[in-house]
């Protein structure tokens, strides 16, 4: 008396009624049971897959956890294209690359440190590693800092290919673009800005009302989106043809020159 009486589950509600009531979540306790019971199920059937903890699953996705520990914070991950290597960026300056050790992809084993020097080298950002990103043949990788720099690594070596230096604080966010020729980053210096990614020249700015916290190109190249702090969002257009008259500089010309002497 005087209580209130839950709907039939198998009646419909309707929408905007007092008497409405929605569907009960399970409980914190009823949700870490379940959760445990399928660890426990997964550790039983998993016994031969090596490295892989445990295996949960329900009824939308499955999940596979392999626990990796590290003594400094990681910022970023990236797959490669290739489904072969998986890169890692931390706190301690270093990219960590990580292979598959079995068909099955169920164990990861560290492949190398890039740079190969670690710590000791020079090549290695000066501070944390904030983004990394492969290009889409796995050959190469593209990482940001907290330094203001963007490095490029070969893959397979780690050996260091071009070093993207004009930012004048942290790169927020930078990303290559679908052909692999140019690469876009912003900052907190309230700019974006487009480089060569064969060269390392710069190819233009945008400066911008705040600091800028993302970039990204559209899937077929022909525009770039920023968002600021400020709130702004704003898509721009490429023109191509301007890209195309800036005369390189330096290296990447005397190396344009040679490749024209040898056609001759």
């Amino acid at each position: 008396e005087g209580g209130v009486q839950a709907e039939d589950a198998s009646s419909p509600s309707r929408p905007g009624t007092k008497g409405s009531t929605k569907k009960s979540r399970p409980s914190t306790r009823e949700t870490a049971r379940t959760v445990a019971e399928q660890m426990e199920d997964a550790r039983e059937n998993t016994k031969e897959a090596r490295g892989v903890l445990f295996k949960a699953y329900d009824t939308s996705q499955s999940l596979v956890m392999q626990d990796m520990k590290f003594e400094r914070v990681t910022y970023c991950a990236a797959f490669a294209p290739n489904g072969k290597w998986v890169a890692l960026g931390s706190a301690d300056s270093l990219l960590r690359i990580f292979k598959f050790s079995d068909e099955r992809q169920s164990h990861l084993e560290e492949l190398m440190t890039v740079p190969r020097a670690g710590l000791a080298s020079p090549e290695k950002h000066r501070s944390f590693v904030r983004s990394v990103e492969y290009d889409h043949e796995s050959r190469r990788i593209l990482t940001s800092g907290v330094d203001g720099t963007m490095k490029l690594w070969a893959a397979r070596s780690g050996v260091l290919l071009r070093t993207f230096v004009g930012h004048t604080q942290e790169i927020k966010s930078c990303q290559m673009s679908p052909d692999c020729k140019s690469v876009f980053s912003c900052s907190l210096d309230d700019t974006a800005r487009m480089w060569n990614l064969d060269s390392g020249d710069e190819l233009f700015q945008l400066k911008m009302s705040d600091c800028v916290f993302a970039v990204a190109y559209s899937i077929d190249g022909r525009m770039v989106a920023t968002a600021a702090h400020d709130g702004q969002f704003k898509i721009w257009e490429r023109d191509h043809r301007e890209h195309e008259r800036r005369p390189t500089r330096g290296w990447p010309r005397v190396r344009e020159l040679l490749r024209k002497i040898v056609k001759l």
